[in-house]
This record gives structure tokens, sequence and C-alpha cells, in this order.
């Protein structure tokens, strides 16, 4: 079978010399061409010069590509720049601004168009000592990874980049038990009740569900997290166990009931257990000790409520 004239005739390929391929030249601004692989350089400058403005560029531009001067006579296919490039008038050396995590200090940095940001942070680690680990980099509201060169980020001489700090994934506490003080492996998204099985893992004997959590004097909640708390490295938090005691709670129709509780109970935990002796819902409960109501978040060692105490359950309308 013979074949076409139009069959016979070279196409381009996405790997032609004669393909079309997409730059962009930062001068004053930054400008997007479309550019032959087999264009010279000398010609490009040329179709630059004649696009912008008079006032941006006054002479021919010498240009550079990953810090290196390109050449009149070569082309664009001899320096292998491939498609999206972005294409400088400068050697590549930039100066540019780091403002630290703390806010306290912005210090100045001078860094190739082709170092990576991994570069760039251990030599700020060199020279301001602070570790590569303990910070990202953000640049137009958008966090720049470690592989990233300034090179392909359009970032400009003089800018200001932002120092963010990473927080820790893990950080050591301390628990103050009956018996001892442990350290602990813990993360900020942990819960208040992840740190007490934590403490019943290590054999203790304290069951995660007969003790709380204490930090100074106050009681902190078992689905709060460390970070809600700030719970911050090498702090000592306190775990205390329940001690057990009877209260008598006083019904609507004059009987009593006896209730097994500890001191750091709650209210609401009094108004459970209430729910699962009677079936009465925890929402329409209204307890009252010494004619003063009691609040559903408040414990009953706050009340001083305390073995064989008569709390009093009435009607929600009273």
């Amino acid at each position: 079978m013979e074949s076409s004239s139009d069959e016979n005739q070279a196409t381009p390929t996405l790997n032609s010399p004669e393909e079309e391929i997409n730059l962009y030249f930062t001068l004053k601004k930054t400008i997007a061409m479309k550019v032959k692989k087999t264009e010279k350089i000398e010609k490009l400058k040329l179709r630059i010069h004649a696009k912008v403005e008079e006032e941006i560029l006054e002479d021919l531009p010498e240009l550079f590509y990953a810090g290196q001067q390109l050449e009149n006579g070569l082309t664009v296919i001899d320096y292998g720049i491939p498609n999206n490039s972005v294409i400088h008038n400068d050697s590549g050396v930039m100066k540019l601004y780091f403002k630290t995590p703390s806010n306290e200090k912005t210090f100045e940095l001078k860094a190739n168009r082709s170092d990576t940001i991994e570069n760039i942070k251990f030599i700020i680690e060199v020279r301001e000592g602070i570790p590569v680990h303990e910070y990202d980099i953000y640049y137009g509201g958008k966090l720049i990874e470690s592989y990233i060169t300034l090179d392909v980020l359009n970032i400009n001489n003089e800018d200001t980049l932002q120092m963010i700090s990473v927080p820790k994934e893990l950080q050591e506490i301390f628990v103050q038990t009956p018996t001892s003080t442990v350290k602990l492996e813990v993360r900020r998204a942990h819960t208040v009740l992840d740190v007490k099985k934590m403490v019943e893992s290590m054999r203790i004997c304290i069951p995660s569900e007969d003790c709380e959590l204490f930090r100074g004097g106050e009681q902190l909640q078992n689905l709060k997290t460390l970070a809600y708390y700030d719970i911050k490295e090498n702090e000592v938090l306190q775990i205390i166990r329940h001690v057990k005691h009877s209260i008598f709670v006083k019904l609507l129709n004059g009987r009593y009931i006896i209730l097994e509780v500890a001191k750091f109970d709650t209210v609401r935990d009094v108004k459970d257990k209430i729910f699962r002796e009677i079936g009465q819902a925890s929402d329409s409960q209204r307890l009252v000790f010494k004619r003063q109501q009691l609040e559903d978040d408040r414990n009953l060692a706050s009340y001083k409520i305390v073995n064989e105490s008569i709390v009093n359950l009435t009607d929600l309308g009273m």
C-alpha cells in the first residue's frame, strides 16, 4: 500500500526541536512566551526586548537558567530547558529575608535560585542555630516543600519568607502517682483518658476508670486533649485514685436510693447513675444539696459532698 504524501511529511513530536514550549521570564515583572526549542538565545533576547515596555528594559537582557548564563549562538535545546521553566535576567544570586517563628528577628540570607529549601534550611541552622526540623517555610500563603528550588517559585529579590513552627510530634511529661512519678511520651492530640491508660499500661495497678488526672488543682476531663489544656514539655500532672463512698439520694416520692460515688465524680456522673437506677433521664433531673442546686460540670468534692451525705432529687420546675 502506498503512503499518502501527507503521511510522508514529518510532523513535530513532543521531543521535536520544532516543538514550542512555554517559558517565563522574570525581569521587573514576569512575562510568558512560547518559544521553539531551536530558537537562538540572541533572537530570544530581541523578542523579549520588543515584548516588554521600554521603561522596564533599556538594553538587551542577560539571561540565566539554573544559575547558568545563556550564551548567544546557542539554542534553548542546547541548555536542556524544559517546558514551563523560569528564566531570569540576573546571575541567580538573591538576597532574601527570613522572619523567625517567634517574630523576634528578621535576618538576611543570600541564596542561589538553584538552591533547594532543604539547602537553605541547613544554612539557616549553621548561621542562626535554628534546627531544620523545628519549622516550615511559607511563601505566598503556601508551604514550600524541602525539595523545591527557589528557581521554580517565582520568588523575587529581597522578598520575605516566613518561618512557621512545626509542633513536636512527641513530648515528655511526668505523672505523679500515689507511689511514684512516671515519665510518659505523649502527643498533643492524646486525650486525658489516653494518658490515664498509659499509666495503667505501666502496671501501677491504677485502672484508668478508677482515677482522675489533675494539673495543679484543676481536674482534667477525659475527652479533652493535652493540646486543649496546653500541656507543655516536662510538665508534671497528678493522678489520684477514686476513694469510693456512699451517698443517699432522696427521690420525689420520698424513697431513698444509695449510690456508690467518688469525690471527683461530677454531678453529671451522679445523674447518670440515677438514670441507671430508676430510669429517669439525666437531663430531666435537678439535684440539690443543702439548698444549693448542683451544676453538672462540678464534682462532688467542690460541694463538700462526703460519705453518707443526702442529695435531693427535685422537680425541674421547683
